[in-house]
């Protein structure tokens, strides 16, 4: 099997098994032989326990970074975020939520609130029942998407004003700013590639519309958006796009079960109009029709 993913791309399914697969090896490893929290887990000396190579090893542990099991420090490694017996309680719960999953969790209850404006640690992690280690990884997350901020100890608390109606306006302003400059910049390329696997994505979700997922439905959106800030070839524009789709995430959780369905087919089909025009080389049209679709869109979710 040629193992790949070294270009920064989510690697093929059958790879994404094996290096799952050695990742919990690594884990039932480091129960038994009851490693320490903080241990050091070097490529060299995981290769020759588990008699494989290198690379796929440094797989293993970038996967289990993103669960919040190891902690990836720049220059010096991967190092164990619990104990031999953290690990074994996690192992035998089954508590291996990737960070992703954990913040969009935290979210959704945000969102919902059912979480109150300032959080602590141990509750969080009593609540979720994940280690501190993967708890930490997350909070980390939304903290570099201006969600989160820490406060004093070990508690953190959420930004004011995110879920107000204000916010949300304020949100959509600025990114009729951005991202409708962004598709004029004189160096904006459009990425025919990716602009096919969006319009698919767009596609499938509308077959299946009525069973569609808040998701899938925050998933095509971000895409989207995200695409266009891409091929602006202004790396800030694209990094206020991650930042807002984040935002939006709260926003995303709070309407959905109240969102129409008309409403979420409109919103797909001004997004593919918008492709349209960019694909034809209209791209003035498609920052009108861009500032269309985002100054509508607070109102019909309020």
């Amino acid at each position: 099997m040629t193992l790949g993913g070294h270009d920064g791309h989510e690697p093929p399914r059958a790879e994404r098994r094996f290096y799952d697969a050695l990742a919990d090896q690594i884990v039932r490893l480091a129960i038994k032989e009851n490693y320490a929290s903080g241990a050091h887990l070097t490529e060299l000396g995981l290769s020759e326990k588990l008699r494989v190579s290198r690379s796929p090893i440094r797989h293993a542990l970038k996967r289990l970074a993103d669960r919040g099991i190891v902690e990836a420090r720049p220059n010096r490694g991967f190092f164990l975020t619990e104990s031999a017996a953290g690990l074994m309680a996690l192992h035998v719960a089954g508590r291996s939520r990737t960070v992703p999953e954990l913040h969009d969790i935290i979210l959704r209850d945000y969102a919902n609130g059912d979480l109150p404006d300032t959080v602590a640690e141990n509750s969080l992690t009593q609540r979720y029942g994940v280690s501190a280690g993967q708890l930490r990884s997350a909070l980390q997350a939304l903290s570099q998407f201006g969600i989160l901020n820490r406060s004093q100890g070990k508690g953190w608390h959420f930004e004011p004003g995110l879920t107000t109606p204000e916010a949300l306006e304020q949100s959509y302003r600025f990114r009729i700013l951005i991202e409708c400059g962004g598709l004029t910049d004189e160096n904006f390329m459009l990425d025919r590639v990716a602009a096919r696997r969006v319009r698919s994505e767009h596609d499938n979700f509308l077959a299946d519309l009525e069973d569609g997922t808040a998701d899938a439905f925050y998933a095509i959106n971000a895409g989207f958006h995200l695409l266009l800030a891409e091929c602006s070839g202004n790396i800030f524009i694209k990094r206020s796009v991650e930042i807002q789709n984040r935002l939006r995430r709260v926003h995303e959780f709070a309407s959905f079960p109240t969102l129409p369905i008309a409403r979420m087919q409109q919103s797909c089909a001004e997004h593919l109009a918008i492709l349209d025009a960019v694909e034809e080389g209209d791209r003035d049209f498609a920052a009108v029709l861009m500032r269309r679709h985002l100054e509508r869109a607070p109102r019909v979710r309020g």
